[in-house]
């Protein structure tokens, strides 16, 4: 085994691999898609697994920094005139040549082919500055990096997060004059990208530089392009290499949507990137001309910072939430067409691979709860819609889930923190991550409703569903729920959503639901009383159609189940949403009833403890599920197995309404004490006819969402049609707005300073509200 044997996607390209391997079998080349991968000479090599060992995107570390101390840098002019921002890098760079040290940044070469460089005078720092937006080559730096600090010198490296990762795995071992400085990284062009993009644009001309963040007006994007013959701005909103990076984020590596290095869980000393947002915080210390976002994260870090703020003008502490506007947080989530412009690269010219890739026509966003932390079932059913129509139709669409975490999510991933700081640190189940990273396609994510109008840019079509994306007492955020923030000429659709058990019980919220309902092509509901609750507010076009879990072959979830480390069969398992339901179970088993009952002698529990392969392996290798949850019982009708489900009268209508479609009785209780295994035996489920009806209500509803998508059509009297109930809207949010600006002025000390918090942060959602619907 070598390192030939990592997932393509999990490579970010850093050279350890090549610069550790004894035997020099490695070398880094670039790939169809001009991206750096290590490639092995297989005659040279000897399996000694040196690659597998060292390789930091196979050995992932999260280690808690140190310290994690954020600041606003503001340098002095004369630095800040020749960096991209605050001119932190320059800062650092400046302090440790003085003090005879050498620096390793990222600087073009004479054919304009980014490599990592090793300086150790200032006349040569220029070279080093500013971001630059494309893949550097690491070429044998670390080996000369490691040569230096075995002769106890001085090395400051700057580099993207995985590029210092690769350093330190390279390195094993710390070093007291080694500083490092990771970037806040929005992922990286390949060099292939770059120089199509100047060829083309630049044609018959020797360029000799290219500023990425030129400062001729201020420190926004702005570039300037530097020929033998001319100097030539860049204006970055028509520029076509600039917007296929942001904001499509079309360029970018494949790692870098999967990014392990962001999060707060730092790999450099220091931090570095724009303090994009700063303004808005405070005023005084965005002067338009560049401020540095700082994050020290070990106390050599901080003795530097400390050393250097001689050359600063500001260097003012403020809360690591500051911080969180920029991609700290977030890996570059790449465009849906991101493949499919790499895959026409060598075919079209890069103009009309932009402008073709930049047209929605067969993007797809789908909104729902995947990105939930406990539940299997609205991770699934996430999963289960996206992959369905990433496939169909010769993959013609480019499928993504919006990334846009609602209250309800929020609120988990604040009780999981609680549960377990260490594991759940950043509120993300790990295994549940994993498995949207490896296995669905992703957007960045918008941090508020105010930001979901962005994706009109990306996709045609808009999808919400499944789940209870339409229970108004679970989620709130209707903007984004209801997809009020579709523009009037995208195609807007529900597929299978449910209320749950939320009653449309007022006029203000019958007319808001209406209004919004008026707007979409297809409104489908997972239960008959969905339908019958749309019918009643006057909504005639309802039709029902099953969930999606049920749109794909079971063989899918088994080869994903396969996959579990964990390969234990229990006779019964019990998936419980929720403790209490867990603990009336093991209490029946125990001590109750069911004490003296076979199937409940040895009953395991499985929840977000443990993998999503290893939860759907347990599921289809028992003999007995029970559970309370809906999911938990299509997985059980999936997979064939037998089953018992147990929900309140009030909340089992959507298990009710799918076993009496499927003529399954015997097997629904409103209570555990209502447990009749003599019934559930005496009901025995005839799968080869359960299976029939559900590939045939699986059909219907695929073919129905596949037809509202292929056969939509924007025409002038649907956009002013989706206006007008659009418009409807706008009294509902002006009033949101008027009860959010008379809770402020309530007397100070009657509201929390979280409270205010989240009141000033509605107050802007709800004036972007307004401004939308006005604008459409």
């Amino acid at each position: 085994m070598n390192i030939n044997d990592i997932e393509y996607i999990n490579c970010t390209g850093c050279s350890a691999c090549y610069s550790k391997c004894p035997h020099k079998a490695i070398d880094m080349n670039y790939d169809r898609e001009g991206f750096i991968y290590p490639y092995v000479d297989e005659s040279k090599c000897t399996d000694c697994n040196v690659c597998i060992k060292v390789c930091p995107a196979l050995n992932v570390k999260h280690i808690k920094p140190e310290l994690q101390e954020c600041f606003a840098v503001i340098g002095v002019d004369e630095i800040r005139a020749f960096s991209s921002s605050g001119g932190m890098f320059s800062i650092a760079a400046e302090y440790v040549l003085k003090h005879h040290g050498y620096i390793c940044g990222a600087a073009f070469d004479e054919n304009m082919h980014l490599m990592h460089t090793i300086i150790d005078n200032k006349k040569d720092l220029d070279k080093l500055r500013r971001s630059k937006y494309v893949e550097s080559k690491i070429g044998d730096t670390f080996i000369h990096i490691k040569k230096l600090l075995d002769k106890n010198e001085y090395v400051l490296f700057s580099g993207t997060p995985c590029q210092v990762a690769g350093l330190h795995a390279y390195l094993g071992k710390t070093y007291d004059r080694l500083i490092t400085l990771d970037l806040v990284c929005g992922g990286v062009p390949s060099q292939k990208v770059f120089d199509k993009y100047l060829k083309e644009v630049f044609p018959n001309m020797k360029v000799i530089d290219y500023s990425f963040r030129d400062k001729t007006k201020n420190w926004y994007p702005s570039g300037k392009v530097t020929t033998e013959s001319e100097e030539r701005l860049i204006d970055f909103t028509s520029d076509l290499y600039f917007k296929m990076f942001v904001p499509y984020k079309m360029t970018a590596r494949k790692s870098c949507g999967i990014c392990d290095y962001a999060n707060l869980y730092r790999v450099g000393d220091i931090t570095i990137g724009d303090f994009w947002g700063i303004k808005e915080r405070k005023a005084y210390l965005d002067d338009d001309f560049g401020t540095s976002l700082v994050i020290i994260n070990t106390s050599k870090g901080k003795a530097l910072l400390d050393e250097m703020k001689y050359l600063m003008k500001i260097c003012e502490q403020v809360p690591i939430e500051y911080s969180f506007n920029n991609t700290v947080l977030q890996p570059c989530r790449q465009h849906p067409s991101r493949d499919k412009f790499f895959k026409d690269f060598e075919q079209m010219t890069f103009q009309e691979n932009c402008i073709d890739k930049m047209d929605s026509t067969n993007n797809i966003g789908i909104l729902n709860c995947f990105n939930t932390n406990t539940n299997f079932g609205g991770l699934l059913t996430g999963f289960a819609l996206y992959h369905f129509l990433s496939n169909v139709n010769d993959r013609k669409y480019n499928v993504q889930n919006l990334e846009f975490k609602m209250d309800v999510i929020k609120k988990e991933s604040i009780e999981l923190k609680k549960e377990n700081p260490n594991v759940y640190s950043n509120g993300l189940n790990p295994y549940f991550e994993q498995f949207r990273n490896k296995y669905m396609s992703l957007t960045n994510e918008r941090m508020y409703m105010r930001g979901l109008p962005y994706f009109n840019s990306q996709f045609t079509h808009f999808i919400v569903g499944s789940d209870q994306m339409f229970n108004g007492s679970l989620v709130k955020e209707w903007f984004a729920s209801l997809l009020q923030f579709v523009q009037n000429d995208k195609n807007i659709i529900s597929c299978a959503s449910s209320f749950g058990n939320f009653e449309l019980d007022n006029d203000e919220l019958i007319h808001m639901y209406k209004s919004s309902f008026k707007r979409f092509n297809l409104l489908s509901l997972r239960e008959p009383s969905g339908v019958e609750k749309c019918k009643k507010i006057g909504i005639q076009s309802a039709i029902r159609l099953i969930d999606p879990v049920f749109y794909i072959d079971k063989n899918v979830y088994k080869t994903i189940a396969d996959t579990s480390i964990n390969k234990k069969k229990y006779n019964t398992v019990c998936y419980s949403v929720g403790e209490n339901f867990w603990k009336g179970i093991y209490e029946y088993a125990v001590n109750g009833q069911g004490k003296s009952q076979k199937e409940f002698q040895d009953i395991h529990r499985i929840d977000y403890h443990i993998s999503v392969e290893e939860w759907l392996y347990s599921i289809m290798n028992c003999e007995l599920l029970v559970t309370n949850s809906f999911h938990g019982v299509c997985f059980a009708l999936i997979f064939g197995r037998n089953f018992i489900s147990i929900n309140s009268k009030e909340s089992s209508d959507r298990v009710m309404s799918l076993l009496e479609e499927l003529n399954i009785s015997g097997h629904k209780f409103y209570s555990i004490n209502e447990i009749n295994m003599d019934m559930v035996y005496q009901n025995e489920i005839d799968y080869n006819t359960v299976s029939n009806k559900l590939i045939e209500l699986s059909n219907y509803a695929k073919q129905t969402l596949i037809s509202s998508i292929e056969n939509y059509k924007c025409d002038e009297n649907s956009i002013k049609e989706k206006s007008k109930w659009l418009h409807n809207l706008y009294e509902f949010y002006e009033k949101q707005y008027n009860d959010t600006v008379n809770k402020l002025k309530s007397p100070h000390h009657t509201i929390s300073d979280e409270v205010k918090v989240k009141l000033n942060n509605d107050l802007l959602n709800y004036e972007a509200i307004l401004k939308f619907i006005n604008n459409n």
